[in-house]
């Protein structure tokens, strides 16, 4: 008896390997998947990169740089212009004597690090995406690092943000948990992009910060600086661009040097258009520490130049206005 087997949309199938699934999934990136799954869904066919960048909305470099992630990570073999499985065989890593009890690990890292930015900075080394997925395979913390940092960020990683992490890591000697913390931060500050993450951490290792106590007494007084910058680019009217690192220095000085809340900053700007007509930070530096040697610390003085010794309480005011009236009496009774 001949049987019709309608199986709708599982008449197309196509197989993926469980080591994907098991072993690459949390490091491959969005880009490499997708790459792969096309790849295999016409596997036995040929398939142009150019046109799976087409279906992807990438560019052929793209889809040529995810092919060359699985070729490093041993999944596939690209031998000319022929894409294959490598076998199991050939992907185990041959161990020596000299590294049967200990992980692979590159030589060049060095773990911690000095928190000297210009070591972190100057060396601009980072693993290759494959270099990071085995780390990661290898190292459980490293693994926990980055499936928190795509919880965290509420994306899927890429390749590139698995180098740079596992890089904060390995070369520039921070603890996985202060890395979430400064994920945990720039998020709070609407900063996610990698580049200001890498930036920020690389900041914290220069400072030392590398325990719990300083991270939190870090974020507070950055917290308190970002919150600052936000009020004064209000007060001003800057909403289309950045501040700029000297305009961060005079706000930085304004706040925790003078002690001037942003309504002592507002004041002194309105006071430096008025007579310049134009924002000058220089300009309304100047104004705000001429105040703040002068002892003022309301609007009511700085906006009548009035010093503080100046300043009376209105039961103050009324009595020497009393004694004035008594001494103008007494005067008219002598003449």
């Amino acid at each position: 008896m001949k049987l019709s087997v309608n199986l709708g949309a599982w008449n197309s199938v196509f197989a993926v390997p469980c080591d994907i699934v098991d072993k690459h999934l949390k490091l491959c990136g969005p880009t490499a998947l997708k790459t792969l799954l096309i790849i295999l869904r016409h596997g036995g066919t040929y398939i142009d990169t150019g046109k799976i960048a087409d279906t992807l909305g990438l560019t052929d470099d793209d889809i040529l740089e995810a092919i060359r992630y699985w070729v490093d990570v041993g999944v596939l073999n690209w031998d000319e212009n022929a894409l294959f499985p490598i076998k199991q065989s050939d992907s185990a890593p041959q161990k020596s004597d000299s590294d049967s009890s200990v992980s692979s690990v590159p030589e060049k890292i060095v773990k911690p690090i000095s928190s000297n930015v210009s070591l972190i900075t100057t060396s601009h080394v980072k693993p290759s995406a494959a270099e990071a997925a085995k780390r990661a395979h290898d190292h459980p913390e490293i693994q926990f690092l980055l499936s928190e940092a795509q919880n965290r960020l509420g994306g899927l990683l890429t390749p590139s943000d698995t180098s740079t992490l596992v890089y904060l890591y390995d070369w520039a000697g921070l603890p996985v948990d202060i890395i979430l913390m400064v994920l945990e931060f720039c998020r709070s500050i609407g900063k996610t992009s990698m580049r200001f993450i890498e930036k920020e951490a690389i900041r914290w290792a220069d400072r030392g910060i590398d325990t719990h106590e300083k991270a939190e007494r870090y974020i507070t007084e950055m917290t308190h600086a970002y919150e600052m910058e936000g009020q004064v680019k209000s007060a001003f009217g800057i909403y289309q661009r950045n501040l700029s690192a000297r305009e961060k220095e005079y706000i930085s000085r304004w706040t925790n040097e003078f002690h001037f809340d942003v309504r002592m900053i507002k004041l002194a700007y309105e006071r430096a258009v008025d007579r310049t007509s134009k924002l000058s930070f220089p300009y309304i530096n100047s104004i705000l520490k001429s105040w703040f040697e002068k002892g003022f610390t309301d609007p009511a003085q700085a906006a009548g130049e009035v010093s503080p010794a100046q300043t009376v309480k209105k039961d103050d005011a009324s009595f020497d206005l009393e004694e004035f009236e008594r001494s103008g009496s007494k005067m008219l009774q002598i003449d």
